[in-house]
């Protein structure tokens, strides 16, 4: 077979056509595609997490941090005792939005058969910019990721047209038989574009096909598919999930497609694009109706591919990411390797899954289950008696266990600890009050870490000791009042999630309180503040919260409130798991309608 370096040289006007690469796609936006443009980062004091959590810097981000302004409060949510007296309606966003380079591999994967990952090793690092999540606008195609996707489609498609099963599988006819080549452009280009092709695209994507099969000296057909899934897997079609509309108006707006649906529910609860199942369903018209986005909404809920949704959002969720930069001092934890992270990340994945998937999913069981996964290298951290290899088993804990649940998994105790010998409860007094509470903690300001209050009377032996001094005075009260109650209450446990009872020989003091509910809890460990979590209506609003802003991209709004009234009373039952939540997103007005174009 020619090289496809060769090939491609000679195909490049039609490969640049038939893609769609700088086509005009107004008409699904309201404004034409355009390119990334960078995005600059800022910094905070290390002890204090800036509410810009990110995932890596990037040159192809787009766009402003996207703000919780327009977030209606916990309070408000809590108040409205009736959803249907809630606003009900759909926020002001973009109707385009890049895949994730996740859901790149995901969507790859499943349309050429073959284990895509791996594929995005080289592109450049992604900006989360909204609380840990992907804001809709903030992720573009620069000028380096272009590069890349074409070095990705060439490598990605050389490879289906090489494995038997993948190449048959994409192809789907005889390549012999009269007609398999539309066929093959029709029924891939729909699975590839998540819709059926125009009757331009379909003319445009016959002249590349036909040019690469004549251009080859190898199977004219396979050099033609070839070149064709390199087309289609550098489109903007294909990197962009663009919501079309259906036409159809009502009182709520425009309704979405069956196309736009399927691919809405698709990536909501698989992160990857709609199967063949789901796409048939779009084009009979099975899904313009609340009826039928249910009934398919099920069905991909009890499917085993909504694992890496569930497990990415609650990674995101807990800030796992920040697991890897978690620098440790080795002369205190010379366990702490990449290894062991591994192990630890390991743990909360296969938790959240056991726990969401093959268990009921409620909230209370993701903060307090009294099991967890332990291979040898967390066992040893974990202090369990018994033999333990590489593969991670499911351990038990007894009652009386300090731990339970996912906040007293290794996992988010070390990557909430400050990148030293020492533990952090800023760090981890903050993540519970913003993350798990939405309680609008600020930032420090920009001299924090350099103004000291008055030396310490007595000696400051403990990580408490040093940061009740450190934060006495005055001026730092209004926040740490809140968050260090919150954060001494993990400090039964080390820097990397390790249980402990004393320090520099001085006994533990886990003690603290959490202030929910228009009630104070005390806390006496780690243990206890996911207990006081687990059924405070504050915790499962915002639980709620984070979910509507993980699927789609923004802060949620006052056109939210029906939906998050209903999630927030639907997760107060202890049977209302991770499966009920998806489908509710997949009932509210904000799934079924497009959203109004900003002026």
């Amino acid at each position: 077979m020619r090289s496809t370096a060769r090939r491609l040289a000679s195909l490049v006007p039609l490969l640049v056509a038939a893609s769609g690469c700088g086509s005009d796609l107004s008409g699904a936006s309201g404004r034409p595609f355009e390119v990334a443009s960078p995005n600059s980062m800022s910094t905070t004091p290390a002890d204090m997490p800036s509410t810009a959590s990110t995932a890596g810097s990037s040159e192809d981000s787009t766009g402003a941090e996207a703000g919780l302004e327009s977030s209606p409060s916990i309070s408000r949510v809590l108040n409205i005792q009736d959803p249907v007296a809630a606003p009900d309606g759909v926020s002001v966003t973009s109707r385009i939005r890049r895949l994730t380079q996740d859901e790149y591999v995901r969507t790859v994967s499943a349309l050429l058969g073959i284990d895509a990952r791996g594929a995005t090793a080289e592109f450049p690092a992604e900006l989360s910019t909204l609380d840990g999540y992907f804001a809709l606008g903030a992720l573009g195609v620069g000028e380096r990721l272009q590069a890349e996707l074409r070095v990705s489609a060439e490598g990605l498609a050389a490879r289906a047209v090489a494995d038997p099963t993948s190449y048959a599988g994409v192809v789907g006819c005889d390549a012999t038989a009269p007609g398999c080549r539309d066929q093959f452009l029709r029924t891939f280009g729909r699975s590839a574009y998540r819709r059926p092709l125009t009757d331009t695209e379909l003319q445009r994507l016959q002249n590349l096909f036909d040019t690469g099969a004549s251009s080859g000296s190898g199977d004219p057909f396979r050099e033609g598919v070839q070149v064709v899934i390199e087309a289609m897997l550098q489109s903007p079609n294909f990197w962009y999930r663009i919501d079309r509309g259906s036409g159809v108006l009502d009182e709520a707006g425009e309704r979405v497609s069956g196309y736009d649906a399927a691919t809405r529910l698709s990536y909501l609860i698989w992160g990857r694009g709609p199967d063949r199942r789901l796409l048939d369903a779009a084009e009979s018209g099975a899904l313009s109706s609340e009826e039928g986005i249910v009934a398919e909404a099920r069905r991909l809920v009890l499917d085993p591919a909504a694992r890496d949704r569930v497990t990415d959002f609650h990674a995101r969720w807990l800030a796992l990411d920040a697991l890897p930069g978690a620098t440790k001092d080795l002369n205190v934890f010379p366990e702490y390797s990449p290894e062991l992270i591994a192990s630890m990340r390991g743990e909360v994945e296969r938790f959240v899954e056991d726990a969401t998937l093959n268990g009921d999913g409620a909230l209370i069981t993701l903060l307090t289950a009294p099991y967890g996964f332990a291979d040898a290298r967390l066992a040893a951290v974990y202090d369990l008696p018994g033999s333990f290899g590489d593969e991670a088993v499911r351990v038990d804990f007894e009652s009386d266990s300090p731990r339970g649940g996912l906040l007293t998994q290794a996992g988010f105790l070390a990557g909430h600890s400050s990148s030293n010998d020492r533990t952090s409860p800023i760090l981890r007094g903050v993540f519970v009050l913003r993350r798990l509470l939405c309680q609008p903690i600020p930032d420090p300001p920009p001299n924090a870490q350099a103004t000291e209050p008055p030396p310490a009377a007595e000696p400051l032996v403990t990580t408490r000791d040093y940061y009740t001094w450190k934060t006495s005075m005055a001026a730092c009260q209004g926040c740490h009042s809140m968050i260090n109650p919150v954060g001494f209450a993990f400090e039964d446990f080390d820097g990397i999630g390790r249980h402990r009872e004393a320090e520099a020989g001085e006994p533990i003091d886990a003690s603290g309180e959490l202030r929910i509910s228009g009630r104070e809890f005390p806390l006496q460990g780690g243990k206890d503040v996911a207990r006081a979590l687990a059924t405070s209506p504050e915790a499962q609003a915002c639980y709620a919260r984070n979910w509507l802003r993980y699927a789609w991209g923004r802060a949620d709004t006052e056109a939210d409130l029906r939906t998050l009234t209903r999630l927030r009373q639907g997760l107060a039952d202890p049977s209302y798991g991770v499966r009920d939540v998806l489908l509710e997103i997949a009932q509210s007005t904000a799934f079924s309608h497009l959203s109004k174009v900003a002026e």
